[in-house]
């Protein structure tokens, strides 16, 4: 988050309004009159700051608060990924003491295309794998060569 950056700015932006009221505007004191009650007296351009810092500080609980959802969010996602990698590899190695119940379903068939084609190569078939963009060092480039002499 760029809270620091933002707190610079704004207290840059606070000091050149309350310079300008205090030199420009009048460097006068004022106070105000509630039903009757009258607050102590304090410069004028600390009355048009504080519009400023209240406004400064919601602004700040409005970013920290989105922050936090992002935050949460972002955790949620983390830890669904590292279970899907956990179901993945207990898949390839056979293990079936966990049971994995996912709430998301897959959308695309992208996994279960590179599986077969995983597949495809072990049993001595050749595959198109220029798709993928892979090196050629590669295991399954190198198998796949083999596999077409």
């Amino acid at each position: 988050m760029y809270i620091k950056r933002y707190t610079i700015a704004v207290s840059m932006l606070m000091g050149v309004v309350g310079w300008y009221v205090y030199t420009y505007v009048t460097k006068g004191t004022m106070s105000l009159n509630f039903f009757g009650y009258q607050s102590i007296e304090i410069a004028t351009f600390l009355w048009v700051l504080v519009p400023l810092i209240i406004l400064y500080l919601a602004t700040v609980l409005h970013i920290s608060f989105y922050w936090f959802l992002n935050g949460l969010k972002k955790s949620n996602t983390e830890k669904y990924f590292q279970e899907m990698i956990e179901a993945t590899i207990d898949t390839y190695l056979g293990r079936k003491d966990k049971e994995y119940e996912f709430t998301k379903e897959l959308k695309n068939s992208e996994i279960k295309e590179v599986i077969d084609l995983r597949e495809d190569i072990k049993n001595g078939k050749t595959v198109n794998l220029s798709k993928y963009s892979l090196e050629l060092d590669n295991d399954l480039v190198i198998q796949n060569n083999r596999n077409r002499y």
